[in-house]
């Protein structure tokens, strides 16, 4: 029985009434990088009902984003009242309304940059908290956003290189663009 949901789900084509081929679309969906077949709305769609699953999704994606952002916020030095203010901003920000309200629920994955970006200053003190970061980076890349991730490496790269600029920290430029940071490499 699960086997026939999966085939339904990944074979049947939204737009039409017909049946997911080969020669109507060229390729399997589960080729496209930019589908959310592994994504929590993907797994409420298959296990509960397509329209259901992805409403149910919403709002728990906008838990996790929240508390990721506060949880942010506060590392980042913010006070309880100002991270408590960073939630709204950033979950009813234009571009993920926009988006949301289109039906485009690929955007919910933007949920998981905060948590990046967490775990990433979290390995100034331990570097075992990379691994968590890069967790997150493949939570993104899996449930979708592969162009997302390439943007994500970006900042933190920017962040490493002026992070280094600041502290005046000569001779490991290179090692922090790498996402090494110079706390984290020493072995505690």
């Amino acid at each position: 029985a699960l086997l026939t949901l999966l085939c339904l789900f990944f074979f049947n084509d939204t737009a039409t009434t017909e049946i997911y081929t080969l020669s109507l679309h060229d390729a399997l969906p589960i080729s496209n990088p930019q589908t959310y077949w592994l994504s929590l709305t993907g797994a409420l769609a298959i296990f509960i009902d397509p329209v259901i699953g992805s409403k149910l999704a919403i709002p728990l994606y906008l838990i996790i984003g929240g508390l990721g952002i506060y949880l942010l916020a506060r590392r980042l030095g913010a006070n309880e009242i100002t991270a408590s203010i960073a939630m709204p901003i950033f979950l009813t920000s234009g571009f993920m309304a926009t988006h949301l309200s289109a039906g485009q629920f690929l955007w919910l994955n933007l949920v998981w940059v905060p948590w990046v970006f967490w775990a990433y200053l979290k390995s100034q003190e331990r570097w075992w908290w990379l691994i968590v970061s890069a967790a997150f980076l493949t939570i993104i890349g899996l449930e979708g956003r592969s162009y997302l991730i390439a943007y994500i490496a970006i900042a933190l790269g920017s962040h490493a290189l002026l992070t280094n600029f600041i502290q005046r920290a000569k001779g490991r430029v290179i090692l922090n663009i790498l996402l090494i940071d110079r706390k984290s490499t020493r072995l505690n």
